[in-house]
């Protein structure tokens, strides 16, 4: 039978009845002996390296601290290795710039709880253990950048201290075992200290500084101090841990592209594709007009995109011809003064061109197609520009601002019999275009409030309006001339368009449907011009690009402290991304193996939620990835900083030696 403490019992007799019971029971108790000795084996055997080198079983991991709001208060939280678990060490601390230990089991770091003074605490990761390093009862001074030596027994940081002139700020240094506070640097208030961080062997400083501009090195007293480099913006320095390099971050600024001139672009109507004739050199390109057998084009090369610049200081430009794909270009005028506008005559024989005479005005020309034996046609007063020859060969349009403003008028060919079109029923008018069929005129008109594109007959009358625009400047766009099919049913031309930037229309003329047409990629479209063929349509445009001025933006440096040598790498989209809102750089920290740096950023402003970001930068692919959401201020331990050492305290090697021959 069995008893209450579950042993059997035999009945052999009174004198031997409990002889196996007992028997049994000290059986157990040496069975629960020995797996209670084998448990204590295990766990002194795991303990042996910790007890024989306590820093090497401690230091391989990657450690990780940061702050975080996402319960909803800052606290400090670890990340063993970059794929681990967040775990959250502090509660209710409201903590911020924490520093981790070199040996990664303590973490130091800021506590400001609301209505009390903010000081510097330090927490014992296994334990859990806070204790409270300084005791300032000024709730105007503030610490930041905390960074823990590499040996261990030190504290860097700023102590921010409002005064009756300005807030100073403070470089110090704490001995972490007796809490003794020293003052290495104290500038005046335009110089600002930013970002401290100390060199692997713990005897010197590096830092950045307003005022003084640029980054410098001190010993651990404030002495001796060293300019690295002079950069203005430069900022987040951190000592690599190599000890032979530094890295910070600073502002590049790219060199603006090539000059993006106005190019030809001949665009097929039946397929809508879109190819360049000209090839962008330090000239515009414009063309003007199509000779009538389709054998050769005229255009302007210019070196001014206004081309109604008269500022011949500044501008020049010639009429060329060439052949339909953009080869074999010749200068018919070879001129210094400015030429812009010209058209064939019927017959192809001879080219009717506008030339600036002085600062005064323009003039009308004709000369034959091969560019010799200009003549004048037009003698003031004012300016005289952008000639259209009749398809009857009998008669050239022009525009002229003779009577005040830019009106229309026709004449014949030797300069004679000149009649106005238009009057003043706008501000001014554009440059004429002949139909085919001799009917109409075509030409754009506006004002201050709205742009229109317009028809008239030859006679100056039946105006009517064939597309109408709110532009904010229309006087430019008014002297686009517009172009005719060859059959005299459509026309194409640019238009202002819903108060922004241009287009390449096509409208009928009988009917008036709009169509837009597709230059996808291409800005400031201009000067159409149709082929006799009616299968082509040349304009001139810019490629689209992002920015064709000098552009800043966020770059990593590099510099080698022994051979001074830099390299640098484009943060992508961090100046855009910082500076069109409240954000800021917060630190820099290296990895322990010095593969890769990882950079925190943080929302500054008051008036939004607040955010903040890691990002990890690849030093050897120069690649930027975000690591975490939600995080702020992140410090890596560094045990390639810190010596291993034996049972008898004597140093054998560093960590990055032992991480190395670990390596399968």
């Amino acid at each position: 039978m069995r008893n209450k403490l579950g042993y059997y019992k035999l009945n052999c007799g009174k004198s031997h009845q409990y002889c196996l019971t007992h028997k049994a029971k000290t059986v157990e108790i040496m069975r629960l002996a020995r797996c209670y000795l084998r448990f204590i084996s295990r766990i002194a055997l795991a303990l042996v390296p910790l007890i024989l080198s306590p820093v090497q079983a401690r230091g391989l991991e990657d450690k990780i601290v940061f702050v975080s709001k996402r319960n909803f208060t800052p606290e400090v939280f670890l990340v063993e290795g970059l794929n681990g678990r967040p775990i959250q060490l502090t509660r209710n601390m409201f903590a911020s710039w924490p520093s981790i230990s070199p040996d990664g089991t303590e973490v130091v770091f800021v506590s400001r709880p609301p209505a009390e003074p903010e000081n510097i605490f330090k927490l014992n990761i296994p334990t859990r253990k806070i204790e409270k390093l300084t005791d300032d009862d000024e709730q105007d001074a503030q610490y930041t950048d905390l960074d823990w030596s590499p040996d261990g027994n030190q504290i860097l940081f700023i102590k921010s201290v409002v005064t009756f002139n300005g807030t100073k700020n403070i470089l110090c240094v704490m001995d972490i075992t007796n809490r003794d506070i020293r003052h290495i640097l104290q500038p005046d208030l335009l110089a600002t200290i930013h970002h401290p961080s100390w060199s692997p062997d713990s005897q010197h400083i590096l830092y950045g500084q307003l005022h003084d501009h640029g980054l410098f090195i001190t010993d651990e007293n404030g002495q001796n101090i060293v300019n690295v480099t002079r950069d203005y913006t430069a900022g987040m320095p951190a000592w690599s841990p190599s000890r032979s390099q530094i890295a910070y971050i600073d502002v590049i600024v790219t060199k603006p592209p090539p000059l993006n001139n106005l190019q030809i672009y001949s665009m097929n109507l039946a397929d809508g594709n879109v190819t360049a004739l000209t090839s962008g050199d330090t000239a515009d390109s414009i063309p003007l007009a199509w000779r009538p057998d389709g054998q050769k084009i005229l255009c302007a090369i210019q070196s001014s995109f206004n081309p109604y610049d008269f500022d011949k200081g500044n501008n020049s430009s010639d009429v060329y011809v060439m052949n339909t794909d953009g080869k074999n270009m010749l200068n018919l005028t070879q001129t210094p003064e400015y030429e812009i506008s010209a058209s064939w005559s019927p017959d192809g024989d001879r080219i009717a061109f506008d030339k600036a005479i002085d600062e005064r005005g323009t003039a009308i020309f004709v000369m034959n197609a091969n560019g010799l034996n200009p003549q004048r046609l037009t003698f003031g007063p004012g300016n005289s520009m952008a000639p259209d020859w009749s398809p009857d060969g009998r008669t050239i349009a022009f525009l002229s601002n003779r009577d005040g403003a830019n009106r229309i008028y026709t004449m014949d060919t030797a300069g004679k019999n000149v009649q106005q079109l238009t009057h003043r029923r706008r501000k001014f008018d554009g440059a004429p275009a002949w139909s085919p069929d001799g009917r109409w005129l075509a030409f754009g008109s506006g004002d201050e409030r709205s742009w229109g594109l317009y028809l008239i007959d030859p006679h100056g009358r039946n105006e009517s309006p064939m597309f109408r625009s709110r532009a904010s400047q229309p006087y430019y766009w008014a002297y686009l001339r517009p172009t005719w099919s060859p059959d005299s049913q459509h026309l194409a031309f640019v238009a202002p368009w819903r108060e922004s930037g241009a287009n390449l229309m096509k409208i009928r003329v009988n009917g008036g449907k709009l169509t837009q047409l597709n230059t996808e990629g291409l800005k400031f479209r201009q000067s159409p011009v149709w082929s006799p063929d009616g299968n082509t349509l040349l304009f001139s445009a810019i490629k689209e690009r992002k920015s064709i001025i000098p552009k800043a933006e966020f770059g990593l440096f590099m510099r080698n402290l022994n051979t001074s040598e830099r390299s640098e790498f484009i943060l992508p989209g961090f100046y855009d991304f910082l500076f069109d809102s409240d954000w800021g750089l917060r630190r820099l920290v290296w990895a322990p193996d010095g593969s890769q740096l990882m950079l925190s950023i943080g929302q500054i402003g008051i008036d939004t939620p607040q955010e903040k970001r890691l990002y990890l930068i690849d030093i050897a692919s120069k690649t930027i990835s975000l690591w975490m959401d939600d995080a702020d201020v992140a410090d890596w331990v560094r045990p390639g900083f810190v010596y291993a050492v034996n049972p008898s305290g004597k140093r054998i090697s560093t960590w990055a030696a032992l991480k190395e021959s670990e390596t399968p």
